[in-house]
């Protein structure tokens, strides 16, 4: 199970984009240091993985827009290519590309995404590929194009989310969860059990969030970032892989910005209309918040993660999770969830 290395070829190709996104940082971050030839033939390699990851294919490939797939491949491969435009090494391609992977990687946010940022994945397979490069290409194109690319688009509302789910509980963060495939660590697979998954897949969301997210919401993230995954909360900085800890630092550490209770620019309830996703919380203050989430899984998408039920419902307030996902730490972790597994509203007649 450990991670493809950056050769290697006999992985899903979301399975490699993890170590290309990575070279690609560590190319920026050690550009000044490294021999001239070094860097070409890095800018060349970077290049032509960029190309593979826009045009897609190989093994297992889901190339439905609202696939997680399309979100990982599109979104890494614009990062490589934005990394080495205009270098010794790129060619002309690389704006090309670059071009390519945004119109690929906004369509994906447009067909995965509800109006106020639901994935039709749920959350955790929301975080996998914006982890592993989506929140890494909003940055990058945030840079590249110097202004704010998120605001007006599906993407502007994925930072409230994180703000509006996260609860930091006495046993850690904490987010009601919904959707197939549940936050595990290592054999342990449980939706109950684990609070918020810190593997490999997913990890370093908030202060990559911190770095896309539109400017009237920064200030909301920083300060749940703050509480519940800085010095007032865990103390990890939600930092797991080594990655992690470069856009805490160039996010965090060198931010001059000053966080601000999110209730001043968030509303106590949320309705993604889309997706039929309801999110209601009491306050933002510690773990005696109410939060409560409904989930009506009113537009499912196909060939997708798409949860399965309609009308589960979560509920977490005064540090208990009083209706949660049912745990399967017995079960095989691909079965579908039923009504009798869920916490689910009936009507009767």
């Amino acid at each position: 199970d450990s991670p493809p290395l950056w050769n290697a070829t006999n992985f899903k190709m979301i399975f490699r984009t993890k170590a290309a996104v990575d070279v690609a940082l560590a190319y920026d971050l050690c550009y000044a240091a490294w021999p001239e030839d070094f860097r070409s033939r890095v800018a060349a390699e970077l290049e032509k993985r960029a190309g593979e990851f826009v045009r897609g294919g190989g093994q297992g490939f889901n190339n439905r827009p609202q696939s997680n797939w399309i979100g990982n491949t599109k979104a890494a491969g614009g990062l490589l290519a934005l990394a080495v435009r205009g270098d010794p090494g790129a060619t002309a391609n690389a704006d090309r590309l670059a071009a390519q992977a945004r119109a690929g990687f906004f369509d994906y946010l447009a067909n995965a995404y509800g109006d106020r940022g639901w994935c039709a994945e749920g959350f955790n397979y929301m975080r996998y590929p914006m982890t592993t490069s989506g929140f890494p290409f909003l940055q990058a194109l945030r840079i590249a194009e110097g202004r704010d690319v998120v605001t007006g688009t599906p993407a502007e509302w994925i930072a409230p989310m994180y703000v509006m789910h996260l609860v930091n509980t006495p046993r850690g963060p904490y987010v009601p969860f919904f959707g197939l495939n549940y936050p595990f660590t290592g054999r342990e697979v449980s939706g109950f059990e684990q609070m918020y998954e810190r593997t490999r897949w997913r990890s370093g969301d908030l202060p990559m969030v911190l770095g896309s997210a539109s400017d009237r919401y920064r200030p909301a993230v920083l300060w749940t970032l703050r509480r519940v995954v800085g010095l007032d909360g865990d103390g990890t900085f939600d930092i797991y892989k080594p990655a992690d800890a470069a856009y805490a630092l160039a996010n965090l550490a060198l931010s001059a910005e000053k966080p601000a209770n999110p209730a001043q620019t968030l509303p106590l309830a949320v309705e993604d209309r889309r997706f039929g996703s309801y999110l209601f919380r009491s306050r933002w203050q510690d773990e005696n918040d109410f939060v409560a989430a409904l989930n009506l899984n009113a537009d499912p998408q196909p060939a997708t993660y798409s949860f399965q039920d309609a009308g589960s419902f979560r509920l977490y307030g005064l540090g208990v999770r009083w209706a949660d996902q049912r745990s399967r730490r017995d079960l095989d972790w691909k079965v579908n969830i039923s009504r009798d597994l869920e916490n689910v509203v009936r009507v009767a007649g």
